[in-house]
């Protein structure tokens, strides 16, 4: 999950099959703008390109995965001391 950068809203999808499984039911899904290649935040209105939204949740993925990583190590490192 990504989150506004203008807000810090969790952007979560609209399509029926993600509404049925998000357990937050009061967060607020994003919005399609009109030409259908827009997200709009929900909280904010901060509205950008699909792409643009594709990149952000690849880079919150990627911090993601760094992070567990350097947990993992700093916790093999406290076993080994």
């Amino acid at each position: 999950m990504s989150f506004c950068p203008k807000c810090g809203y969790p952007q979560v999808c609209p399509c029926p099959a993600c509404t049925e499984r998000r357990k937050d039911k009061k967060t607020k899904p994003w919005k399609w703008a009109l030409d259908k290649n827009t997200i709009i935040c929900a909280n904010c209105g901060l509205a950008k390109a699909i792409d643009w939204w594709e990149n952000l949740d690849m880079e919150c993925y990627e911090k993601e995965i760094k992070e567990s990583i350097e947990k993992e190590k700093r916790r093999q490192n406290e076993r080994k001391g």
